[in-house]
Order: structure tokens, then C-alpha cells, then sequence
């Protein structure tokens, strides 16, 4: 399994990035990723397979996820069926820096401190916050962004989601590890039907038993 970084570039006269996807799952793109900016996935029906950080899982009837800066994910279009239509926000924490006596905002700064953990947000709030992504396609300029400030602090109040990861996945490792982590990926993903050897992996990784075991 290869890790891969992903350039994310803005969408025209905006700071941040829409997508509407809603073609064949055949074009669409779920290799393991990475990129600085967080993502709001939210697909809006069907059934398929979220893998965030260090979590996998099926989801069914569609899926709202918020995912940190630089945190390995798939594509949610994984293991999916046609049809499939998400609606996704890819934004870098920089562009919601607010003033320290700004108490509205601290709601926000925590939930992006969730997300480090991969947030899924449980159906009625993605039935809430599907007609705000919805109009988010639709809006220009400095309507978008306040519409984006919205849909983060009423994520931010609820209640009703579950952290997918139970600690985070540094991005130091993937940063500096890269090529490292994706031959040892590679030789998993090739011999998963038969008993791993742990010292042909190390030698994979050009590393004694004992340097491997404390790496990985």
C-alpha cells in the first residue's frame, strides 16, 4: 500500500477547495493519501469503506467524516458501488486563524483538534448538514467562506459523532519515512494470506530486527 502525497489546489477566487464528485466509481480516486489541508467528506448515499489514519471500517447510507492536516486517508469512494456522489471541503487551518478573545471561535479550534483523530458524525447530523454542503456549491466569494465558518461551528456544537483513531498518526512518520513505509506497505499488501516474517520485513526497510520493531 503505497502512501502518497496529494497537491490540493484551491478552486477559483477562493482560499479553499470544493468538489462535487459524481461520477462512475470507476474515475474516481481512493489510493492512501496525505495532504496539509483537513478534509470534510460527506458522501451522500450509498455504501463503501472509510480508512482514515489508522482506522478501517464499511460505512452504509452514506458518511460525513472531518479528517486533520496530514493524516492518511482513502478515498471514500473505497469498496463503493455506483451510484456514488460526495460533496467534499478541503481547507488549510491557516485560513480560520481568529483573535485570542475571539470566544465564539474556540469551538472550532477544538474540533480541528479533533479531527487529528478523524471525526465520523453520525447520520441525522449529516441529514442536518447536507443542504449548507449543498448550497456550498452554489455560493461565491465571501459567501462561501462564511458559509464554510458556519458548517464548522455547527459541527462543532454537536454531540452525536465518534473519533475513528484512538491515538494520532504522526506526520513526522509519514514525512520522513515515506519511501520507508511504502516498500514495508507494498510487501505487506502482496504477502497478506501468508505468515509475515518480521526480519524479511526489516531487512525491507534496511533496518536490524530490534531499530525495525522500535520504528514501526
Amino acid at each position: 500500500m503505497k502512501v502518497s502525497f496529494e497537491r490540493i489546489i484551491p478552486s477559483a477566487k477562493s482560499s479553499f477547495r470544493t468538489l462535487h464528485n459524481n461520477s462512475p466509481i470507476s474515475e474516481f480516486k481512493w489510493e492512501y493519501h496525505y495532504h496539509p489541508e483537513i478534509e470534510l467528506v460527506c458522501v451522500i448515499s450509498g455504501n463503501g469503506t472509510r480508512h482514515v489514519g489508522y482506522h478501517k471500517s464499511n460505512y452504509t447510507n452514506g458518511d460525513l467524516v472531518l479528517i486533520g492536516s496530514n493524516i492518511p486517508h482513502s478515498g471514500f469512494g473505497l469498496n463503493s458501488t455506483d451510484p456514488h456522489e460526495e460533496i467534499v471541503l478541503q481547507f488549510r487551518e491557516e485560513i480560520l486563524q481568529f483573535p485570542q478573545q475571539e470566544v465564539e471561535a474556540r469551538s472550532i479550534k477544538n474540533l480541528l483538534e479533533l479531527s487529528k483523530y478523524g471525526i465520523h458524525f453520525h447520520h441525522k447530523i449529516k441529514k442536518i448538514m447536507l443542504p449548507k454542503l449543498k448550497l456550498m456549491l452554489e455560493s461565491e466569494g465571501y459567501k462561501r467562506y462564511l458559509l464554510l465558518l458556519e458548517i464548522l461551528f455547527e459541527l462543532s456544537k454537536c454531540e452525536d459523532y465518534d473519533l475513528l483513531n484512538k491515538e494520532i498518526m504522526p506526520y513526522t512518520i509519514i514525512s520522513k519515512n515515506k519511501t520507508r513505509l511504502e516498500n514495508i506497505f507494498t510487501y505487506v499488501e502482496h504477502h497478506y494470506d501468508k505468515e509475515i516474517n518480521i526480519e524479511d520485513v526489516a531487512r525491507i526497510a534496511n533496518l536490524t530486527l530490534p531499530a525495525f520493531c522500535n520504528f514501526f
